[in-house]
């Protein structure tokens, strides 16, 4: 409850959350003797989310407080914000477009339409706008075209985020040195992360070949970055540039030790 109310307390950005991983017992007419709940702080960066983390704890001691119980805190894991380096990432996407085709058969792409029939019209309407917005060059057959298909073949424009969507440990790494990422679409357009249609098309052909790309991409890169210093220069400089003096702490707290 006390974390349900801080939730309109926290910056726009801060998400938690949560899932009973044992609720205590199935009687209903018992104060159950124990329960066991998993609690995921995010926000844009490590600096944000640790504030809203430490008032958690604290709404967890207030609780064993208040009724008179225990609290055991188990610190699962921490990932630090993603720095996107524009130098190497404008080279991947070079990369992208040279090397990160998946030529797909026409057999590979009816199997993902029976994915991507699964979406409601809302969404494809918004895979729609997307391709406008995008592409505004094209035409609208065009955008109707890239909205329907249900592989999106043709990559997207560049662009840099304020933040990145998800959270993942190669933040740490892009704390340290240079560091760029590249994304496949191989998945059927429209379908949500950790969604059935994402799992099952895990075991297609059609992934097989975006991780393929994925690896060519890199190695490509990789390849650019050895044979071009002045690459490797401009990377190592906007690094240095966007830390600022700022030094990588990790989101692990010192005393915690792998279970």
């Amino acid at each position: 409850m006390g974390v349900q109310f801080l939730r309109e307390h926290i910056v726009d950005s801060g998400r938690v959350h949560y899932a009973f991983m044992d609720a205590g017992g199935e009687s209903a007419n018992v104060v159950q003797p124990s329960a066991s709940l998993y609690y995921f702080v995010r926000a844009k960066t490590l600096e944000e989310a640790k504030p809203i983390f430490d008032r958690v704890t604290k709404i967890a001691n207030g609780a064993a407080m208040m009724t008179e119980t225990e609290v055991e805190m188990v610190f699962d894991s921490a990932c630090a914000n993603y720095i996107p380096n524009k130098a190497l990432t404008t080279a991947m996407y070079e990369n992208l477009l040279e090397t990160g085709s998946l030529n797909l058969t026409k057999e590979e792409m009816e199997y993902e339409r029976r994915y991507y029939d699964s979406l409601p019209p809302s969404t494809r309407d918004r895979l729609y706008s997307r391709a406008k917005a995008a592409f505004p060059q094209l035409s609208e057959k065009e955008w109707n075209e890239m909205a329907e298909s249900p592989i999106l073949e043709r990559p997207m424009p560049l662009v840099f985020a304020d933040a990145a969507s998800g959270s993942t440990d190669v933040g740490d790494v892009s704390w340290v040195v240079p560091t760029a990422q590249v994304t496949i679409g191989f998945e059927p357009q429209g379908t949500p992360a950790h969604s059935w249609q994402w799992v099952a098309n895990g075991k297609s052909s059609v992934a097989h070949k975006g991780v393929l790309a994925a690896g060519r991409v890199i190695a490509a890169t990789a390849f650019d970055v050895l044979n071009n210093p002045e690459l490797l220069q401009q990377a190592k400089e906007e690094h240095t540039k966007m830390l600022d003096g700022r030094k990588y702490v990790s989101g692990i707290p010192a005393d915690v030790r792998p279970r």
